[in-house]
């Protein structure tokens, strides 16, 4: 008996490959080539199929992948702006566009920023870990910082002074499933700061 088997190349559905083969069944492998980006798997899965005697057949289909709305909480691609001197700004913002876009081989997708409002004790919490030697003097300068990069951006502002983790992950929640998205072009922003290069030569 022949059987057709859906075979990305992932874990899945070459257990399912294997399982048929095994069970004694004429395997054939199906693939699907949609322009995924990551074609590794499909590189798996003729090796994989070689490696059995499986036919191996591809249908090829185009389609726009449907977009889905992304929020960033707390720790956007903008955050390392936020760490270090204003005039470092710019050249880690041309050092993020490269290294996020892959040389511009990638898109950055725009999002709904979720800021979360913070006072000094509270930030002082939040990064105890990472920076526990750092002086109120060091952490004040992190919330002007904040204050900087995101204060004129279009953005959800979640309170966590006084709040519980499970409160603030309450109010993250209303903000993705009731208020309207609002994605701002983080691509752009990361441009505006890059562009100061240029500005201050």
């Amino acid at each position: 008996m022949r059987v057709l088997v859906l075979h990305s190349g992932g874990m899945d559905s070459t257990t399912c490959l294997y399982k048929a083969k095994a069970d004694g069944y004429e395997v054939v492998s199906l693939g699907i080539d949609y322009g995924q980006r990551l074609r590794i798997e499909m590189l798996f899965a003729e090796r994989q199929c070689s490696t059995l005697g499986v036919l191996r057949e591809i249908v090829s289909v185009s389609w726009k992948k449907p977009t889905r709305p992304i929020h960033l909480v707390d720790r956007s691609p903008l955050d390392p702006l936020t760490f270090g001197t204003s005039s470092e700004r710019p050249e880690k913002a041309r050092a993020l566009i490269d290294k996020i876009t892959d040389n511009d081989n990638r898109n950055i997708e725009p999002g709904h920023i979720i800021f979360l409002d913070c006072d000094l004790a509270d930030v002082k919490v939040r990064s105890s870990l990472k920076h526990k030697y750092w002086s109120d003097e060091q952490f004040s300068g992190l919330l002007s910082s904040l204050s900087e990069v995101y204060g004129s951006l279009d953005r959800s502002v979640v309170c966590t002074r006084g709040r519980t983790a499970t409160q603030v992950a309450h109010e993250i929640a209303k903000v993705v499933f009731l208020d309207k998205y609002n994605p701002v072009d983080i691509r752009s922003e990361l441009s505006k700061h890059a562009d100061r290069i240029n500005a201050a030569a």
